[in-house]
């Protein structure tokens, strides 16, 4: 989260807290995550986590749903003084979640800009970290990133810690990992000792790592280190949803995304190139390119063999994605490879609005671009809805 974004929380907690005294109820946490998803425009879960923040830092305490304002919350609410966050990156992300879907919530707390992130944590930070459960590393930050310049692969800090992030072995390994950078965030920005044991469901975590977890130096060829494929937004579509297709590209381009870094058969010059098979220039979006696949769900498309095809591959090859409706598609008609159940936005449901802050910092974190101001935002995510809403 950015310091922009984390003052806007706490102007919001102001407004509610000013009047409260150290021990009084502030709100309730459910009502707290509704109102700062309704007035800040945040998605439930980057309310959650403010809250979440505000709790491991110290500034409420939890009381079952309540939350009450502790002696350092009543400070912040009347001083000028800066916050000390601290947090905890194995609670403050899901348990049960892809290992490359953990990485993106973790980077949403950690990446971004660190003159503008107060939890951002640095490439070197990352790498000293990774290297104590990954064998076979350069000895330094600086020697790993000379190996994937003359190898010719990316070295933007997003992608080379996705990459690291996922060589680490196991669960055990992975959460100690997680814990290490916690402690990084945490000493950089003077937390307090871990808060009372009372609150539960909040627990304090470890700082020291276990001599065991620690993986042994091995030599390895760094030839042999993943490839790692240039990342690539692909729209699954029917071709009577051309418009929902270009409202979604348009939104991606407003975002920063390069017009190569999306395809899309419908709008011109973001397809198959003239004189190419259509069917092998599909085939070669998943071979080639680390792919994001957007699929436009509609009555159309379950009558297009093609489009099956195209979510049918996405299963198989476990490509990311993330699912529209349109204005004529209900839940109950996914089927196919995708549940009715599905976490998606769907044109006219305003209940499904507020996953589009998360895509935008999907689309962010993925292309490794600047957060796009807030009320810029707005109107780009505006526009969209009204073109998909007609």
């Amino acid at each position: 989260m950015t310091d922009g974004e984390l003052r806007l929380g706490l102007e919001f907690l102001r407004s509610q807290a000013e009047s409260r005294a150290p021990g009084e109820i502030v709100n309730k946490a459910n009502l707290f995550i509704t109102l700062a998803s309704r007035n800040l425009g945040w998605s439930n879960r980057k309310s959650t986590l403010f809250v979440n923040l505000l709790i491991y830092s110290g500034y409420v305490s939890l009381d079952g749903l309540w939350l009450k304002l502790t002696d350092e919350g009543y400070a912040l609410m009347h001083d000028d003084g800066d916050p000390k966050w601290k947090v905890d990156l194995v609670d403050l992300t899901s348990a049960i979640v892809a290992k490359d879907k953990k990485f993106y919530e973790i980077w949403e707390l950690i990446g971004g800009d660190k003159s503008t992130n107060p939890l951002y944590v640095s490439g070197v930070e990352f790498y000293d970290a990774a290297k104590s459960f990954i064998g076979g590393l350069p000895q330094s930050y600086t020697e790993y990133i000379a190996e994937l310049k003359k190898q010719g692969k990316p070295t933007s800090r997003s992608r080379w810690c996705k990459d690291l992030f996922l060589m680490i072995p196991d669960e055990g390994d992975l959460e100690q990992f997680m814990i290490m950078l916690s402690e990084t965030i945490n000493s950089r920005n003077n937390a307090v000792e871990t808060h009372s044991s009372s609150i539960d469901e909040f627990d304090a975590f470890a700082v020291t790592v276990p001599q065991s977890t620690v993986m042994p130096e091995m030599k390895i060829d760094i030839d042999n280190l993943p490839v790692q494929r240039v990342p690539k937004v692909f729209i699954s579509h029917n071709h009577q949803d051309a418009d929902y297709a270009k409202a979604l590209v348009d939104m991606m381009l407003a975002l920063g995304v390069n017009e190569k870094d999306i395809f899309c058969s419908s709008y011109p010059g973001f397809g198959v190139p003239f004189g190419k098979s259509f069917l092998d220039g599909i085939k070669g979006q998943y071979d080639e390119f680390d792919l994001l696949v957007l699929f436009v769900h509609s009555p159309r498309y379950y009558e297009s063999p093609v489009s099956l095809c195209e979510m049918g591959a996405a299963w198989i090859t476990k490509t990311d994605y993330r699912s529209f409706l349109t204005k004529d598609c209900e839940f109950k008609n996914l089927c196919a490879v995708i549940p009715p159940t599905e976490t998606a936005f769907r044109a006219g449901e305003t209940g499904t609005y507020h996953l589009l802050n998360d895509f935008k910092i999907l689309i962010e974190t993925t292309f490794s671009l600047p957060a796009k101001d807030f009320t810029r935002w707005e109107t780009i995510k505006g526009d969209f809805i009204n073109a998909v809403s007609r």
